[in-house]
């Protein structure tokens, strides 16, 4: 604590001193950089309000005279001070001045470095599509250029975006690869912000493997991001938030004594530069740690520090703002009894034959100021009664809102317990991916996989082999509805082959549709819904691939071997085999549907999906996807391995959709023989 004062005293030296030459300096161009000393060391205080008035009126001498130097390294100024206090409007303001002023000056570096503030201005408003849009114009100018600091940054940007969204393998991915770029930069590096960037990445990296429930790996990293802090202590609030993190990991794994110490070093850091975010973070830690240990009582008083400080940080802002229109109404009181006064004087000194005829008019004035101020007062309560109103409304409103939302959260727990875990999948399937992407917070769009042993008997698609089971299904809708019918539809699957012992995909589908119909039909009102599929039987070892599609068609995609390249035959090709034109569900023209075998090479690969990737609008004119486009993009990346071609395609979708919102649930599958 006493460095800490040092550290204030000589932030307030410096304050009286660069103040002292602000007055003294003749030019406006010269206090530019003098306004933003001022504002670098009330950051030291930190008394971020007093820096970003400083900022901004650097950035506005900059403008002025334009200094565009200036006027980026003010901007990046107020964008920082933003940052820590929470003023997203602000920063979104100052961040598309700065992208403007870099496209009009055709700066691209600066361009990029303003998409890259977007990114992250969206992201902590939790709007990660416009984070990652902007991120990937960061990312592409990042790699045409070849700039291998940027390169880490990008990786990272889109590393917050996956997590975001709920992806922590993904969003690892990326963080491994700023983590082998930052590695090659510090090696031989002197550089004190180097080390602190390679920290930062660390803990993100520990962040993650805490999120997945990898607390050994977590550890490790939470620890090398402290070695490196400690050793380069170039930012306190990154340090600080190191040690809040090192604790809770080691409040999960039952270490209480380790854990207490690292909260402990982080609450004396994150008080010791009055850091209140950080603050309420190891308060949260803390009560987490007594909870564990069964000391409720002292649990308890820290969650009360914790939510009070919440409540603090959140009524901060708002009381501000209350202190400025109480300070602009008290103002305006003076004036008007200043006014009052100078009447009151100016009446004194009337003539006094006017004297009789001003007090009538006065008389009559106040009459009429205290009919308005009645009509004003009826006005007023009238408005406050139906503010009440309007609020109890609106609270009504939001509870039923949450109540909605956390019904269909749950919901997606349900439908996700139908669906095979990726585990599994993998292990039947090593060489597969599955791109599941729902338009809501559950899909109309389900996966079915099983595996079965098929005795020698009539019907079968095999006999004495394993077969391996999946499905691609669409069903009618998506949202709420979709899930409904998808489960029906997973369920009537299920019965079809364990209960009725089918593994032909056409009999499957037949059986599927009546046991559809069935569970309908108990409906006092016509039910119509339905779902197309394109459901497969593999059979590994004789490499005989069974299918039938009800609308949905199957493509698989043969890899020639090398003796039949010079021969015209080197360009992999797609098979497509189309499904019968009828749904599962109520069909007036129903038949039986088709039985197709094919018998597969080593190398080719079957992809089943559904219609929400090819119906997405996107692109330049807004159009959709279509199927023919599909088949170039799997062709083109058929050759990378399985979960490259699933990220290869994620990235084409979010690409093509752009801005515009998703149309569809997107189901594809991918499995390579």
């Amino acid at each position: 604590m006493a460095l800490l004062f040092g550290m204030n005293a000589k932030a307030d030296r410096k304050i009286d001193s660069i103040q002292a030459l602000i007055k003294n300096e003749k030019v406006d161009t010269s206090k530019i950089q003098l306004y933003r000393d001022l504002g670098v060391a009330y950051e030291i205080l930190p008394d971020f309000y007093h820096a970003l008035e400083c900022y901004e009126t650097a950035a506005a001498l900059a403008e002025k005279y334009a200094v565009h130097r200036q006027t980026f390294l003010a901007y990046g100024s107020i964008l920082n001070c933003c940052f820590y206090m929470g003023d997203y409007p602000r920063a979104m303001k100052t961040a598309l001045k700065q992208l403007k002023l870099a496209q009009r000056l055709n700066d691209k570096g600066r361009v990029a470095n303003a998409n890259m503030l977007l990114g992250f201005i969206y992201l902590n408003q939790e709007n990660p599509p416009k984070a990652r849009y902007y991120f990937e114009k960061y990312f592409d100018y990042a790699k045409k250029n070849g700039n291998q600091g940027m390169l880490a940054h990008a990786y990272t940007a889109m590393a917050n975006v996956y997590e975001t969204e709920g992806k922590p393998q993904e969003a690892l991915r990326y963080l491994s690869g700023a983590l082998d770029i930052h590695k090659k930069l510090d090696a031989g590096s002197k550089d004190d912000a180097v080390k602190s960037t390679l920290a930062s990445t660390y803990n993100n990296i520990a962040s993650l493997y805490k999120t997945i429930g990898d607390y050994k790996q977590a550890l490790e990293y939470s620890q090398l991001s402290i070695e490196l802090g400690e050793k380069y202590p170039t930012n306190k609030f990154e340090l600080s938030n190191y040690y809040i993190l090192n604790g809770n990991l080691h409040t999960l794994i039952k270490n209480y004594d380790k854990a207490a110490v690292a909260l402990g070093k982080g609450m004396a850091l994150a008080k010791s530069i009055t850091h209140k975010e950080d603050i309420k973070g190891a308060y949260q830690g803390y009560a987490e740690l007594y909870a564990q240990k069964g000391d409720y009582k002292n649990a308890f008083e820290y969650y009360k520090k914790y939510a009070e400080l919440k409540d603090t940080l959140l009524n901060d802002k708002n009381n501000k703002a209350m202190a400025e229109m109480n300070a602009r109404f008290e103002s305006a009181e003076k004036d008007k009894a200043l006014i009052k006064k100078d009447a009151e004087i100016s009446q004194r000194k009337t003539e006094s034959k006017h004297q009789a005829r001003l007090l009538w008019i006065f008389v009559l004035g106040f009459i009429l100021v205290v009919v308005l101020a009645g009509f004003i007062l009826r006005s007023y309560n009238q408005k406050r009664r139906a503010n009440i109103e309007i609020s109890k409304q609106k609270h009504i409103i939001e509870e039923k809102n949450k109540e909605v939302h956390d019904s269909i959260t749950y919901a997606k727990r349900i439908q996700s317990a139908i669906l095979p875990p990726e585990k599994l999948v993998k292990e039947m399937l090593p060489e597969s991916f599955i791109l599941y992407k729902p338009k809501d917070i559950v899909s109309g769009d389900f996966y079915f996989m099983e595996q079965i042993n098929i005795r020698d008997s009539a019907g079968g698609a095999g006999s004495g082999n394993r077969l391996i089971l999946f499905a691609a299904a669409d069903c009618t809708g998506h949202g709420v509805p979709g899930a409904m019918v998808s489960v029906v539809g997973s369920t009537a699957l299920h019965r079809a082959l364990a209960e009725f012992g089918l593994t032909q995909p056409a009999s499957i589908l037949d059986k599927l549709t009546e046991l559809v119909e069935q569970t309908f039909a108990k409906s006092e009102n016509e039910v119509k819904d339905g779902m197309d599929i394109s459901l497969c039987a593999l059979d590994k070892e004789n490499k005989k691939l069974h299918w039938s599609g009800a609308h949905n068609p199957l493509w698989v995609v043969k890899r020639h071997q090398a003796s039949d390249i010079g021969h015209g035959k080197g360009r992999p090709e797609i098979i497509e085999i189309k499904g019968d034109k009828q749904p599962i569900g109520k069909f007036d023209a129903r038949k039986p549907f088709t039985h197709h075998e094919i018998q597969l090479q080593q190398g080719d690969t079957i992809y089943i999906f559904t219609d929400g990737f090819a119906d997405q609008f996107g692109g330049p004119q807004g159009k959709k996807y279509k199927y023919k486009q599909l088949q170039e993009l799997l062709l083109s990346v058929n050759n990378l391995e399985m979960e490259n071609q699933k990220s290869k395609l994620e990235e084409a979708f979010l690409k093509w959709k752009g801005n515009l919102e998703q149309v569809d649930d997107v189901l594809i599958i991918g499995i390579r023989v």
